[in-house]
């Protein structure tokens, strides 16, 4: 029969209150988390909404010139749906043929520093449409940083109408009423 025993205490007591600790900060963590997630769905919702009832075409590419926003303005202006554009290269696209080399230079310095010449500028730029048909746009475009990765956001305004009257009142300027040949403003 035992005649002694040995025991060792360790008094646990701040291992404990450190465990409660973290207990209470994950809770609280997982709270805030769940707080910004909720946020964040609604911040976005109301972008999308925003988008989607613009009357404007808004279309944003990544560094690589990959479309990762198509909104309805941009279907009804330019003819692809959003999942035909979504991820397929803006400027083979939408932009014609014979002005894409002219294109490479300035995107490929964009991407490396989020600097161009037109952005923050509004402009005028000629847009490819999926019939094969190129119309006049007035464009207006922005940088944006995402994850450490130079994406741009494209807003375009089909100007096509309105090129048509300017030329119509350039004529109307420049041409006798009754007979149609060139008035003496056309001469000056």
């Amino acid at each position: 029969s035992p005649y002694q025993y040995v025991s060792v205490r360790t008094d646990i007591t701040l291992i404990k209150e450190a465990e409660e600790v973290l207990h209470r900060s994950k809770e609280e963590l997982e709270r805030m988390v769940q707080e910004q997630t909720t946020e964040l769905r609604e911040r976005e919702e109301v972008l999308r909404s925003i988008t989607g009832a613009a009357q404007d075409a808004i279309i944003m590419i990544d560094g690589c010139g990959n479309i990762t926003y198509w909104n309805r303005a941009a279907q009804l202006t330019l003819g692809y749906s959003e999942n035909e554009a979504l991820g397929k290269n803006l400027h083979e696209l939408i932009v014609p043929a014979r002005l894409r080399d002219a294109h490479k230079a300035p995107f490929a310095h964009f991407s490396r520093t989020g600097e161009g010449p037109l952005l923050g500028k509004a402009t005028e730029a000629t847009a490819l449409r999926r019939d094969g048909v190129e119309i006049p746009v007035d464009l207006s475009l922005s940088a944006v940083n995402v994850q450490g990765q130079w994406n741009a956001v494209g807003i375009l305004r089909d100007i096509s109408e309105r090129k048509h009257a300017e030329a119509a009142l350039q004529k109307l300027a420049t041409t006798d009423p009754l007979t149609g040949i060139a008035n003496r403003r056309k001469f000056n």
